[in-house]
């Protein structure tokens, strides 16, 4: 139920009739982003909490009990949004997480944070500014605090994902400079990691990609293109066809994917997502 709740949610949000009901489409980037933010955290608290208090529930009661009470707050909550008729009210009834964690950022035993999903994007807004490779990725992943001239803190933003990818390759396979010099590169997915990638691929792996992005959207499509020497898996989907060197950036539920396996078994040179945690 988990996976189906995660791609439900996640498909929710983009359709438009959803867009048009509760206001993304005519909201901002920032604000259509956060209000995405709340949505999936929500989401995401809930499956937590609720993991937490169900095992002490069955562990009194048995599990059929807990399930049947489980269902019922299923239940519950499906009724509230099915009549909510646009109101974001029935579809949020607290603040954003990430709008109560950022006054804890700037107590001042507070030297810094790491930034995961689904904030990378949206927390950008609300720090005093970002460096150059975040502004260019448009996502961060990292806060560090930094001295102004007038004695004051500020809050920067900067994205050490694409360090990460780019270290990744390079410490574990040096051949990589020479090898992927020119040659296109592949990133399967999306978000914050694979604008990290990209960016690592084109700034620092001289990765080709011939002037612009090329969305792979068949199978005929990608068997018509040039075979990628660097591989970047944000979202596991499609095993490679030729040998290589792929870093698989997902790490949840688990760091060896269904994705990860395949590619060794085809003989790919594989790296795990901790190769790039620095």
């Amino acid at each position: 139920m988990f996976g189906y709740d995660s791609a439900f949610i996640g498909g929710t949000l983009t359709l438009p009739a959803f867009k048009s009901r509760f206001g993304p489409a005519d909201a901002s980037g920032n604000t259509a982003a956060s209000l995405s933010a709340i949505i999936v955290s929500t989401f995401q608290a809930g499956c937590f909490f609720g993991a937490i208090l169900v095992y002490y529930f069955t562990e009194k009661l048995g599990r059929r009990i807990p399930l049947m009470e489980c269902g019922a707050i299923f239940d519950l909550g499906a009724i509230l949004q099915v009549p909510s008729s646009g109101k974001r009210s029935h579809l949020r009834r607290s603040r954003s997480a990430c709008s109560k964690f950022l006054p804890a950022l700037k107590e001042p035993d507070i030297v810094g944070c790491a930034v995961t999903m689904p904030f990378k994007v949206s927390i950008m807004s609300s720090l005093d500014d970002v460096t150059e490779e975040g502004r260019v990725m448009g996502a961060i992943n990292t806060v560090f605090l930094r001295r102004a001239a007038d004695g004051s803190t500020r809050h920067i933003g900067t994205n050490t994902d694409c360090i990460g990818v780019r270290e990744a390759f390079l410490q574990n396979f040096p051949e990589v400079s020479t090898k992927a010099l020119g040659k296109p590169a592949l990133v399967i997915g999306g978000g914050g990691a694979c604008r990290a990638a990209v960016f690592a691929l084109w700034k620092w792996l001289g990765a080709s990609f011939g002037g612009e992005l090329v969305h792979v959207a068949s199978i005929e499509q990608a068997a018509a293109l040039e075979a990628p020497v660097l591989v970047v898996g944000t979202v596991p989907n499609f095993p490679p066809k030729e040998e290589g060197y792929i870093l698989e950036m997902c790490y949840h539920p688990k760091t060896r994917t269904e994705f990860f396996n395949l590619d060794e078994e085809a003989g790919w040179k594989m790296l795990y997502n901790t190769k790039s945690m620095i």
